[in-house]
């Protein structure tokens, strides 16, 4: 499957990225970039691995990447689109805002 990143994905990951470079450094950083970019790459795979979010049915599922963070997606025909790089330690309600948009 093919995998495409929304722009919103994308600017959340480097946020993500930005961060640990600069609180943590350029290895910590890079090593987050892999574990999530990893994460994503085998959904092309096994794109029904992630669990279905909570109140929308089968149209968003979230796998988590790391204990900080989840990769929300839905898959569309023969595309894995990934919708948001999640924070978990942020409100759950701001996430369901996020989703509400995207629709």
């Amino acid at each position: 499957m093919e995998i495409i990143w929304t722009d919103e994905a994308q600017e959340e990951l480097l946020a993500v990225i930005r961060y640990y470079w600069d609180c943590a450094g350029e290895r910590v950083a890079d090593k987050m970039f892999r574990t999530i970019t990893d994460t994503v790459s085998r959904l092309s795979s096994f794109p029904l691995i992630g669990q279905r979010v909570a109140g929308y049915g089968d149209l968003y599922r979230s796998v988590v990447a790391h204990p900080h963070y989840k990769v929300i997606y839905r898959v569309e025909d023969n595309k894995v689109i990934v919708i948001s790089v999640w924070d978990c330690r942020q409100a759950p309600e701001a996430l369901d805002n996020e989703l509400r948009m995207e629709e």
